[in-house]
């Protein structure tokens, strides 16, 4: 790579960078406030082109894993849980590097969205495949971000015993579980109680796939 190349790369990179220090916190901020709007808002963008959508907050997933890298770094292990996490040979590859640990954590956090995607693609009408799948997925993602965003450091500050972290977990779940029902009521046209036990089965599978990596690891 020539002189000018490198240049016009850090320059795109910090603009980049920029663009997510001043989308990310707005694009939190209307998730909670109007999780509704922000679902028909990735409904619209999914539709355009991907040179130019997205272009007023931050891509779905990325969104997500900025969530749950912002949730490593505030809240590292601490030694004495390293120690113990290392013993077994996944955890010693996941606490060796902060991106390992970013990476497992959004494959675990992801298994939200797919379980939601799945959810309404297998109770709407028409066939599943991935072009389908698409949609309801990054709606999921956006879902997901300010979820993960307290629960990632939340979930570590409890196992220490911080009660306000706990509490800070239940209010994030039955916030989940609300804007899920809203979800599916408004995207999948669910009844009510079609939607609750949704998203209820959303937080469930999800959860599931959370203790089933936590033993994996330990």
């Amino acid at each position: 790579m020539d002189f000018l190349g490198a240049m016009k790369a850090i320059e795109q990179f910090a603009y980049e960078l920029m663009s997510w220090v001043l989308f990310f916190p707005l694009t939190i901020y209307r998730v909670i406030i109007n999780p509704v709007r922000m679902m028909d808002y990735v409904a619209a963008e999914t539709e355009k082109d991907e040179t130019v959508a997205f272009a007023a907050a931050m891509r779905p997933t990325l969104f997500l894993l900025l969530a749950l890298t912002i949730g490593v770094l505030t809240v590292p292990f601490t030694e004495a849980e390293v120690l113990i996490i290392s013993a077994t040979r996944l955890g010693k590859a996941i606490t060796d590097s902060w991106v390992t640990l970013v990476m497992f954590r959004m494959i675990v956090f992801t298994a939200f969205p797919i379980a939601g995607a799945l959810i309404h693609d297998l109770f709407t009408p028409g066939e599943v495949d991935r072009n389908t799948l698409k949609k309801p997925f990054l709606q999921q993602c956006y879902i997901m971000a300010p979820f993960a965003l307290i629960t990632s450091p939340c979930l570590t500050l409890a196992s220490r015993g911080d009660l306000w972290a706990g509490l800070a977990l239940l209010v994030s779940v039955i916030w989940l579980i609300t804007v899920e029902t809203l979800f599916f009521r408004r995207q999948s046209r669910f009844g009510w109680v079609g939607s609750v036990f949704s998203g209820f089965t959303v937080f469930l599978i999800g959860y599931a796939v959370f203790a089933i990596a936590a033993l994996v690891m330990l």
